[in-house]
């Protein structure tokens, strides 16, 4: 996956501090289980499962209208919660990717014609605080 259109896309989004990561992978990722923790440390959903992609100066994810303010929480079901309406998107996680070693070149992936930061992070632990500190801005780069 290198590039993202506009449209309906099958992954998850949400906003730390009004900026939007949106999360990819199959079904049984745990792109859901993702959104929720960040959720926990004070993130807010825009869409599970499905988004939307548009903008012209810089890529804004929404959730898809039928599914606005659902998460889908395994061996609970789909639960309502606020949610975000539409956010800038800054960030892009992988969740069928595994990093290419310990300290991997750092990844991008072109969204509506910009270049993001991409996260290859499938196996990896502690990745709601990877994309909540990059949202942030408090990754230094090296």
């Amino acid at each position: 996956m290198s590039s993202l259109s506009a449209g309906p896309i099958h992954g998850s989004a949400v906003a730390v501090d009004g900026k939007a990561a949106l999360i990819l992978g199959v079904s049984g990722s745990g792109k859901s289980s993702l959104v929720a923790e960040i959720m926990s440390r004070g993130g807010t959903l825009i869409g599970d499962d499905q988004v939307v992609l548009s903008g012209v100066a810089h890529p804004i994810v929404k959730p898809a209208p039928q599914l606005a303010g659902l998460l889908e929480l395994r061996g609970i079901g789909l639960v309502r919660v606020p949610f975000q309406e539409r956010a800038p998107l800054y960030l892009c996680v992988n969740l069928d990717v595994a990093p290419d070693g310990r300290m991997p070149d750092r990844c991008t992936i072109t969204v509506l014609g910009k270049q993001l930061p991409l996260i290859n992070a499938q196996g990896l632990q502690n990745v709601a605080a990877s994309v909540i500190l990059t949202l942030r801005g408090t990754l230094v780069e090296t």
